[in-house]
């Protein structure tokens, strides 16, 4: 079905798809460091990553888009608490 929408010059013709493989171990919701001790500090940065991806792919015109983000496993879970704040 997607493949006949995409041939039809629907919405989804100039669709693009991004997967940006990478766990942050914070489930993309924190933007903090931490010391463990005996092992140094540990940045967590899922957060900011996230907001970073997505105002690099958008660019300055946020007008007029449609993002559909969304993870797997722990990156799902980020996901559903990073959203609205892409807004």
């Amino acid at each position: 079905m997607i493949l006949c929408l995409l041939q039809n010059g629907t919405d989804l013709a100039n669709a693009n798809l991004v997967y940006l493989p990478y766990c942050s171990s914070d489930a993309h919701m924190a933007d903090t460091k931490t010391h463990l001790v005996g092992y140094g500090d540990f940045q967590m940065r899922g957060r900011r990553m996230a907001h970073h991806a997505v105002d690099i792919l958008v660019g300055p015109q946020k007008e007029d888009q449609l993002v559909l983000f969304g993870g797997t496993s722990a990156g799902g879970r980020g996901s559903m608490v990073t959203i609205d704040a892409l807004r």
